[in-house]
Parts: structure tokens; sequence; C-alpha cells
């Protein structure tokens, strides 16, 4: 699997008023394919979202740093939202389950 790290770019401050959005580059994942991240989660009470270009089905697993999984996001489009609990790092796992590649952009939302 490939690695790819984004946290510095995926932190939230709690300095902002309103929901917070950090942003991230779009990733390419080919047909088939998967990709792993690792996010830095703080403070606690975020989503990340995954959405994708609408190309292919893409599949989602959050994890904590035990390795339990959090949540999950198999339904048959290309937008995942994911719970997160705590903060600290998180695995995140998306796998296409398509025959098109996609690229989606991971960003970490304040629940409100």
């Amino acid at each position: 699997m490939y690695l790819k790290p984004i946290a510095a770019s995926l932190a939230c401050s709690t300095l902002l008023a309103g929901p917070c959005v950090a942003r991230a580059t779009s990733i390419r994942i080919e047909a088939w394919g998967s990709r792993e991240h690792t996010l830095d989660v703080a403070p606690s009470g975020q989503w990340i979202v995954i959405q994708g270009n609408g190309n292919s089905d893409l599949d989602c697993w959050v994890y904590d740093e035990q390795r339990r999984l959090l949540d999950s996001d198999t339904n048959g489009t290309d937008h995942c939202v994911l719970e997160t609990r705590g903060t600290g790092v998180h695995r995140v796992d998306v796998e296409n389950v398509g025959n098109r590649p996609n690229r989606y952009v991971v960003t970490l939302k304040r629940m409100s």
C-alpha cells in the first residue's frame, strides 16, 4: 500500500470561528487500487470527508492509533464521511472498487 502523509495540511485550528475546513490536494487512485493516509486529528470532534470526482465507487475506513476500526463508508458513491473519536493519529484507507481511476480530496470538518 502507498502511504501518503497529509497530516500537516489537514490540521484544523481551534481558533477558527465557524466550521473548520482544512484542504488537501487532489489524490489519484487507480481502478481497483487502494491508498492509505495518516491524519493528525486535533481537536477532537471532526469528520473526515473524502470527495471523489464521480468516476467510480470509493470505499473508506478510518482507524485509531490502536488500529481499531472507528467508522466506514462503503456505499455505492465516491463520497465518504467518516467520524473520528478523540485526538491523535488516524489512519484512513481508501479503496477504489470501480473499473475507472478516480481523483479525490480528503478534508477534515469540525462537527457542529
